[in-house]
C-alpha cells in the first residue's frame, strides 16, 4: 500500500503541467475566432449602411425627376410656339441642346437654381432641364419612345432631358440619374 501511494506521488510529480498551455492556446484561438467575426459584422454593417444611403439617395433623384416635369409641363403651358426661344428666357432654368450654356458634365455646370431642398438629413438635389427639340409622333417607327398610342399619330411632341444629382447622409454618396420625355 505505501508503495502505491509512492508511485500515485512520484506520478503527479512528474507531470509537467501541459494542460495549462492547452488550455490558454485554445483560449487565444477562441478569441482569434471572435474577434475576426466582430470585424466581419462591422463590414457588413457598414456595407448595408451605404447601399440604404445610396438607396435613399436613388429615391431622392426619382422624386427631383417628378418635380422637374412638372416645372417642364408649367413651361410648356406658357411658352407659345417657339419653345426654344421661351427656354432661353432669363429665369426658366431651361437649357437649349446645341447652346454652349449645356455642360458637358457636372464638373463644369454653373447651376442654374433648379437646387430641391431635402429632408432626412439629405444633401440637396440639384437638376437641370435640356430641351432637345420637337419630335414628330409616328406610332409605325416607334422612334419618339412613347408606344402603342396611335392617337398621337402627327403630333409634334416636345423632348426634354433631365439630369438629376442627390446625394446621401455620408460624404461621397452620390447618384446621377438622367431621363428623356415627350411632352
Amino acid at each position: 500500500m505505501k508503495n502505491q501511494a509512492r508511485k500515485a506521488i512520484s506520478a503527479i510529480g512528474s507531470q509537467r503541467g501541459i494542460s495549462l498551455p492547452v488550455a490558454l492556446i485554445l483560449l487565444v484561438a477562441g478569441a482569434l475566432i471572435a474577434a475576426a467575426g466582430a470585424q466581419s459584422s462591422m463590414w457588413n454593417v457598414r456595407a448595408n449602411s451605404g447601399w440604404s444611403d445610396r438607396q435613399r439617395a436613388f429615391f431622392q433623384a426619382e422624386s427631383v425627376i417628378k418635380t422637374a416635369e412638372e416645372r417642364i409641363e408649367t413651361f410648356l403651358a406658357t411658352a407659345g410656339d417657339d419653345i426654344a426661344a421661351a427656354a432661353r428666357a432669363e429665369g426658366t432654368g431651361i437649357l437649349v441642346r446645341g447652346d454652349s450654356s449645356v455642360p458637358a458634365s457636372w464638373k463644369t455646370w454653373p447651376g442654374n437654381g433648379n437646387v430641391v431642398t431635402a429632408s432626412g438629413g439629405l444633401d440637396a438635389a440639384e437638376y437641370f432641364v435640356i430641351y432637345e427639340g420637337a419630335i414628330l409622333f409616328d406610332s409605325e417607327s416607334g422612334l419618339s419612345g412613347v408606344s402603342g398610342s396611335s392617337d398621337l399619330d402627327g403630333a409634334v411632341l416636345q423632348r426634354f432631358s433631365i439630369v438629376v444629382r442627390a446625394g446621401g447622409r455620408q460624404e461621397g454618396t452620390t447618384v446621377v440619374l438622367q431621363v428623356v420625355r415627350q411632352f
